[in-house]
């Protein structure tokens, strides 16, 4: 082999991009599986329940009190009213989605009402809204221990919205 020529050139064979490209093409298109669906179909056209925002609550009542608990960082005495209120909406939040998947069964919330796997959707069951019930009154006690535990220098560093942001 000599050097300074292409690998498979000894042989008379041309493996130029021009020459290769139309081979590839031919065989990815032999291989590629025609859709036999509209990807219109995987849009939800019916509007969200109103209770079906119980599904999604906890990820904003939890990050909304963490960013402002953030910006309100030095002011010690702000921190614990504003996490006990936010766990206390957050845990009337999980008994009311516990309450409704009682009554219901599990349900299925679609971000952006596109069905997966283009969109995102948050399912809820009976296991998931128990133990959402269970951390968010866990939490409570926790923030209320830590009141009393935590000294208010300490709470400077980022306790409360670190707890909220978890």
């Amino acid at each position: 082999m000599r050097r300074g020529r292409p690998m498979g050139t000894e042989m008379g064979m041309d493996m130029s991009l021009g020459a290769v490209l139309p081979l590839l093409a031919g065989v990815v298109e032999g291989m590629a599986p025609k859709p036999d669906y509209n990807y219109l179909d995987a849009y939800v056209k019916a509007d969200v329940a109103p209770q079906a925002w119980l599904i999604i609550a906890p990820i904003a009542i939890t990050m909304i009190a963490g960013t402002i608990l953030l910006m309100l960082r030095k002011r010690t005495a702000t921190q614990f009213p504003i996490a006990l209120v936010s766990l206390v909406l957050l845990a009337i939040n999980n008994i009311a989605l516990l309450a409704w998947i009682l009554e219901d069964g599990p349900q299925t919330m679609t971000m952006g009402r596109w069905l997966p796997p283009f969109g995102i959707s948050f399912t809820v069951d009976l296991f998931g809204a128990g133990l959402n019930v269970a951390a968010s009154l866990v939490a409570i006690a926790g923030v209320i221990f830590a009141s009393r535990e935590i000294e208010w220098v300490k709470t400077r560093y980022g306790f409360y919205p670190f707890l909220m942001l978890l």
